[in-house]
Formats: C-alpha cells, structure tokens, sequence
C-alpha cells in the first residue's frame, strides 16, 4: 500500500468492494425487494451500491442503533426498522451485514 494511503481510508475501500461483490454476485433486478441487516461498514456501502449503482427502488433495513438508522436514511433506505420483529415484508434477496445472530435469523 503506497504510504500516501491512510489504513483507514485503504480498510474503507477494500470493504466498500466486498460488499459491491457480493450486490453483483445475487445480481438483483431493480423491481425486486432486498433486506440488509446491520448498516455497519459493510452494510452502509452495500445500501448505497443497491441503490445508486444498481438503481435497486426498494431497500429495506434493519439496525438497532439509532445513529446508523440515520445513515441507512441518508443512504436512501425505504423502511429502516430498529428490530427484525417490526418487519412487514417479503423481500426477493437478504444481505446479512450485521455479524450477529439475530441478523442471520432475520434472513
């Protein structure tokens, strides 16, 4: 890595280009319904690709913390829920980003 890259800034790109992987790799359709769980550093990326990459129209979120609510908000989420049990939806793909089990047993 060159020494004019920050870590940080070399971390961000690496996990910025897992999660756009794994969006290409299921290879939604914009008309579909897609789930992420956890709006992390992996989840946030994985939003933005969906929607603004992809052109995905509805991305639902689940994410306890208020703050990363926000993101996923800003990151042009649908509905944003802070718990799996509020969730309404049938979604067509599931990205579990969140590292816990509840997220897992969301999808």
């Amino acid at each position: 890595m060159p020494s004019s890259i920050q870590p940080k800034v070399a971390l961000l790109s690496i996990l910025s280009c897992d999660a756009a992987k794994g969006v290409l790799k299921l290879n939604p359709r914009q008309d579909e319904k897609v789930l992420i769980t956890g709006m992390g550093v992996i989840g946030l990326p994985a939003c933005y690709f969906l929607k603004y990459y992809v052109g995905v129209e509805h991305v639902d979120v689940v994410e306890p913390n208020k703050n990363r609510r926000d993101f996923a908000k800003n990151f042009g989420a649908k509905n944003i829920y802070d718990s799996e049990e509020k969730i309404i939806e049938t979604y067509n793909y599931g990205f579990e980003c969140s590292a816990t089990n509840s997220g897992f047993h969301t999808l």
